[in-house]
């Protein structure tokens, strides 16, 4: 699973107080220096020289992130994944299903392996519409 940094930013800008971390959605991939939820265009990555990915399915969103993961409490007020419903709902979804489980990151398959470092560069294949 992949996440913008500049996404995790804009989230956070939706509160005053409380500021969620990357711990709070758990990715394995961490890529900066993209706009905010550029990874819903993603259609092919390659990071460094060899590894090289498909990006299968938006990350559908579950109330595990509610979840503190310094003290394993989960919030009372349900955020962020209150504020999630809100704005990032999947696209195509039947109505009865939206508002349920927001999209936040993209679930990636290996295509080709390679050892990846932090700091380096993320090459992306987009594709014509988001998800």
């Amino acid at each position: 699973m992949a996440l913008s940094q500049a996404s995790l930013d804009d989230l956070n800008s939706k509160f005053d107080s409380q500021k969620y971390e990357m711990r709070n959605f758990r990715p394995n991939i961490v890529v900066v220096g993209c706009p905010a939820y550029d990874e819903d265009l993603w259609n092919e990555v390659r990071i460094g020289g060899q590894a090289k990915f498909v990006c299968v399915k938006p990350c559908i969103r579950c109330p595990i992130i509610t979840m503190n993961p310094n003290t394993a409490k989960r919030a009372d007020d349900g955020e962020p994944l209150k504020t999630l419903k809100e704005y990032r709902q999947p696209p195509g979804e039947p109505q009865a299903q939206k508002k349920e489980w927001p999209v936040f990151g993209v679930q990636m398959g290996l295509n080709e392996a390679g050892v990846i470092k932090v700091g380096d560069p993320v090459y992306v294949r987009y594709k014509k519409f988001p998800h």
